[in-house]
């Protein structure tokens, strides 16, 4: 049993993260969020107190993913701080064209 509940979780975790990405925080409804993982609402409620408590946690989990992926670049000690600005707003250029974002 602990086993699909912790599957439930991450399957929440992560379409959160397809839903806001997607269409945004505020229209993405808990209907929609669970239909998407494919989890009941017992399921939601067990891991999560709302949809605001979830999207932090999807927040939190994309902040730690940035700082890992960032830490090499600003920290290479052979880089000038020049270099590693260009790196860090390359990375974070890639990252805007992989998920189609267009700016504004």
């Amino acid at each position: 049993m602990k086993k699909n509940v912790a599957g439930s979780r991450e399957k929440l975790l992560e379409a959160a993260q397809e839903l806001f990405l997607r269409q945004g925080y505020q229209p993405t409804s808990v209907d929609q969020l669970l239909a998407e993982a494919g989890v009941a609402p017992s399921n939601f409620y067990y891991h999560f107190k709302g949809k605001e408590e979830l999207a932090l946690e999807v927040i939190e989990r994309y902040m730690e993913a940035v700082r890992e992926a960032t830490r090499p670049m600003l920290a290479d000690p052979e880089a000038s701080p020049t270099e590693r600005l260009r790196r860090l707003h390359r990375y974070f250029l890639d990252s805007m064209v992989r998920n189609d974002c267009c700016g504004g």
